[in-house]
C-alpha cells in the first residue's frame, strides 16, 4: 500500500475505481482498526497492537503470517465484523510519507484511473466532487478518531503498559507475524485516571485486546482451511 494525501495538485487529472470485491485484502494479514472498534472486533477476531512509522496503532489480524487473510475467501469478507478501514478502501484516514494526516488514496490498489474513466477527484475548480466528496464525508470523522487512537496508545507504551502477545500463544497455533503486542490491564488500572483521555478508553480497550486473543483457535481453523 502507498498511501497519498488527495490533493488537487496531484490528483487533479485523475479519477478511480471502486473494488468489486474484497480481493484487494487477500494479502492483508494486518488491518488497521480505530479505537471504537476494538469491542465489535474483538469478538471476531484476534487484535493487537503494532508500531509502524508513525506511532502505535490498533490493529485486526487476520493471518497466522505475513500475507495471509483467512477472513477473505474468493473474494469475499467472511468474518461477522467488517472493520471500517475495508468499507473506505482505497480512500483511508490516514497519513502521507511526511506524516500529514487527511483523506488518503492508495495510489498501488490498482483503482487509481489516469486516464480519467473512473470516478473523478476533482472539479475544474479544484474542489472534490460526487462520490470522491462522498468520501471524504464518510472518512472525516475518523481521521480524528484515529490520530485520538494512536495517542492514547503512545501515552499506554510510554507508561510501559503495552506487552508482547503471548508467546505460547503465538506457539501453539503456528503464528509467524512478529511485533504483536497488546496491553496490560493492572498496568493501565494503575495509570492516572485524572487523564480524561486514558481513563475514559485504556481500561476498555486492553480489556477487549485480551479478550479477542480467544479469537485466535477460530483465526487458526478458518487459515487451514
Amino acid at each position: 500500500m502507498d498511501f497519498r494525501i488527495v490533493t488537487s495538485i496531484d490528483f487533479k487529472n485523475h479519477s478511480w475505481h471502486e473494488p468489486d470485491n474484497f480481493e484487494f485484502a487477500s494479502c492483508w494479514h494486518l488491518i488497521p482498526l480505530y479505537g471504537p472498534e476494538a469491542q465489535a472486533a474483538s469478538v471476531d477476531m484476534p487484535l493487537a497492537i503494532t508500531q509502524g512509522r508513525f506511532g502505535w496503532k490498533l490493529v485486526a489480524v487476520c493471518g497466522l503470517r505475513p500475507h495471509q487473510n483467512a477472513f477473505v475467501q474468493q473474494g469475499a469478507w467472511t468474518a461477522n465484523y467488517q472493520p471500517v478501514f475495508l468499507t473506505h478502501y482505497p480512500f483511508a484516514a490516514g497519513e502521507d510519507v511526511d506524516g500529514k494526516a487527511g483523506l488518503v488514496f492508495d495510489v498501488d490498489s490498482g483503482l487509481l484511473d489516469e486516464k480519467n474513466g473512473g470516478f473523478p477527484f476533482f472539479s475544474p475548480s479544484h474542489d472534490l466532487v460526487g462520490k470522491s466528496a462522498n468520501r471524504l464525508e464518510d472518512v472525516r470523522p475518523y481521521i480524528a478518531l484515529r490520530e485520538e487512537t494512536r495517542k492514547l496508545l503512545s501515552i499506554l507504551a510510554d507508561a510501559g503498559a503495552v506487552r508482547p502477545w503471548p508467546a505460547d500463544l503465538q506457539h501453539q497455533f503456528g503464528i509467524a507475524i512478529p511485533e504483536l503486542y497488546i496491553l496490560d490491564i493492572e498496568t493501565v488500572k494503575r495509570l492516572d485516571k485524572t487523564t480524561p483521555l486514558v481513563g475514559r478508553n485504556a481500561e476498555p480497550l486492553a480489556t477487549f485486546l485480551r479478550q479477542s486473543l480467544n479469537q485466535v483457535p477460530q483465526l487458526a481453523d478458518r487459515a487451514s482451511c
